[in-house]
């Protein structure tokens, strides 16, 4: 069996480009450029990894047996990783909060409640309408209508944050483009000016973001840049024959995902001079754990 090494190796970066979104590495010294990274680049990783998730549902979208053993998986990890970040602000829940994060996850892990909710809608809409061209233009205006409610969310970040609004949709166009074989069919003299275009859209809309001083989730250009871009990592990718060190490489993106904010949270009252210090500091202690939660779960699955 062979693994994507390519693919591999820029979920590792999308994982990194999640850490740039709490922490932003450049704030002080160059703070459009930070903006950029962390607020632009940075906010392609959850649609990505929707997209990469839906990717591979094509073999288990139509398996009952397959789709409930993967969602009862990602259940298991939610409830696990739930409970440790619940567990660090348990003083300070009551039982609404507590409720809400049940519900709609706490602080990153919202991406997986997002998943559960979304792969488990699309499986659900799936059987109900079969053209898949009709769920693209559903999706499409999902995701339309999620960008349009955002700037109304107020601090009920959920209200967009869930898997009607980006899971679904995202899930969506990664099973779109693995079922129609977009990977063969669309050329690079047209994929990778769509690439360079939606990046550049990217950049002028979370520019524009900066000065209204809001935080988004969603962009008119992730709709085009993020399938466009995982287009041309798939359209690119390499294969290795599957051994223990590729298996480590392929779970250190989620594990990095998921052990990054515990790593925050412990030390967010120690005093640094530069942000780009606490930003490796907090990288290495993540690829650090990483490898421990992976060796770790070798021989119990709970957490990835």
């Amino acid at each position: 069996m062979e693994r994507n090494i390519t693919l591999d190796y820029f979920k590792v970066l999308l994982s990194i480009f999640v850490i740039t979104v709490h922490i932003g590495p450049l704030t002080a010294s160059y703070p459009h450029l930070n903006w950029l990274i962390s607020q632009g680049l940075g906010r392609i990783t959850v649609p990505c990894f929707f997209i990469i998730n839906g990717y591979y549902l094509v073999k288990k979208i139509d398996d009952n047996k397959a789709m409930k053993k993967y969602i009862l998986h990602l259940l298991l990890i939610y409830a696990v990783w739930s409970t440790i970040y619940i567990s660090l602000y348990i003083k300070e829940i009551n039982l609404i909060t507590l409720l809400e994060y049940c519900a709609f996850g706490i602080l990153h892990l919202w991406y997986v409640a997002a998943l559960i909710s979304g792969s488990i809608l699309f499986f659900l809409v799936k059987k109900i309408v079969k053209k898949d061209n009709v769920l693209l233009i559903l999706s499409i205006v999902i995701l339309l209508v999620g960008i349009f409610l955002e700037p109304f969310r107020g601090e009920y970040l959920f209200v967009v944050r869930n898997g009607f609004f980006i899971g679904f949709p995202f899930v969506f166009l990664g099973y779109y483009i693995h079922a129609k074989n977009l990977v063969n069919k669309v050329k690079n003299i047209y994929l990778t000016p769509l690439v360079v275009l939606s990046f550049i859209a990217l950049c002028v809309e979370s520019s524009f973001a900066r000065l209204t001083g809001f935080y988004h989730d969603l962009y008119f250009s992730q709709i085009i840049f993020c399938p466009a871009v995982l287009l041309f990592v798939f359209k690119h990718s390499h294969y290795k024959k599957n051994n223990t060190y590729l298996t480590y490489l392929g779970s250190l993106a989620s594990a990095i995902y998921f052990i990054h904010y515990f790593v925050i949270i412990m030390l967010a009252d120690i005093e640094m001079p530069y942000m780009i210090i606490r930003f490796a500091i907090v990288l290495l202690l993540s690829i650090f754990l990483s490898v421990l939660i992976i060796y770790i779960n070798k021989r119990i699955k709970i957490f990835l």
